[in-house]
């Protein structure tokens, strides 16, 4: 179990006992915004109000890449299945796709029409979509919009079978 505090500092708590079991430093620069933990490879990331994101291995407990990942703040953050890919949405109005083991790759970017809230993709990562604020759901595979609403969409979940999306 991992929980953050916008200082940065990434907590691993004992899952029966929520006990913090060891407290990790990993930035002071910048408020963290976003936190997300790969499902098998123990990397977490962490995005920051700055527009930094931070890559850490929870079983080393080393840091693994930095990098200015946007231009305003890291609003949300996944890993693929596989460990592969990290995604990132920002208040900058993109979202950002990196390839975690290869640190001298550029991202490749999606441009949104206005800040970015949340992202999320498929188990088979052929679908991401991102929900910016001005009510809109963008599908990244096809560029097209899913649905647009009335209003802000705080976030943006598909299915575990990759069928549906919801927000």
């Amino acid at each position: 179990l991992l929980s953050m505090l916008p200082n940065g500092s990434l907590y691993i708590h004992n899952a029966s006992t929520f006990a913090v079991e060891e407290k990790l430093d990993i930035w002071s620069g910048s408020i963290a915004t976003a936190l997300t933990v790969s499902s098998s490879s123990g990397v977490a990331a962490v995005g920051y109000k700055d527009g930094w994101i931070r890559l850490w291995n929870l079983q080393t407990k080393t840091p693994t890449r930095y990098f200015k990942g946007h231009d305003q703040v890291v609003t949300s953050l996944k890993v693929d299945q596989n460990d592969d890919f990290l995604y990132s949405a920002s208040e900058d109005g993109f979202g950002k796709k990196w390839a975690i083991a290869d640190a001298s790759a550029e991202a490749t970017s999606y441009k949104i029409s206005s800040p970015v809230y949340d992202v999320d993709i498929s188990p088979t990562a052929d679908l991401i979509v991102f929900a910016e604020t001005g009510g809109t759901i963008y599908a990244s595979s096809t560029k097209t919009t899913l649905r647009s609403y009335s209003s802000k969409v705080a976030g943006v979940r598909i299915k575990s079978d990759g069928s549906q999306c919801f927000t």
